[in-house]
This record gives structure tokens, sequence and C-alpha cells, in this order.
């Protein structure tokens, strides 16, 4: 049985966290402090990379976290 491996499509949601990270001027590592100093325990510059590239599930929590990190709405991370 043969197994094709296809790239799988940047999700929408982590490429724009990205993009307001990125138009904000803020870096994955100052992103990761800002949300531990905001309550989140468990983020950093990897988690960060992980969220941004979709490898790694959100709740709404932790949605909630980061639009309060990059000062905008989570309606903003669906929107493109």
């Amino acid at each position: 049985m043969s197994h094709s491996t296809k790239k799988v499509k940047e999700p929408p949601v982590g490429k724009r966290i990205r993009q307001i990270r990125k138009d904000l001027g803020i870096s994955q590592v100052a992103l990761a402090e800002k949300l531990r100093s905001l309550g989140w325990d468990r983020p950093n510059n990897l988690a960060v990379y992980k969220i941004e590239n979709g490898l790694r599930q959100l709740s709404s929590h932790e949605l909630a976290f980061l639009a309060k990190a990059l000062k905008c709405d989570i309606a903003d991370f669906f929107k493109s």
C-alpha cells in the first residue's frame, strides 16, 4: 500500500495570529511572555510557533488569552 504525503495547507487561524503578531512588531518570545503574564502558564516560543503553524489545537479560553495579548477581538483570528 502506497502512502502519499501532502503538504497541509496552513490553517487560517494560526496564519492570522502570526499576521497580527507581526503587524504589532511582537516576537514569538515576547508574545509567549505576555501570555504568561496574563496567567496562561504553558506558552513558550515553541508553543506560539505550533499555534501559528496549526500544530496545536486551541480552546476558546486560549483564544481569549491570545486576543487579550494581541489587543484584538477573537473574531479577528477568523477574518481573511
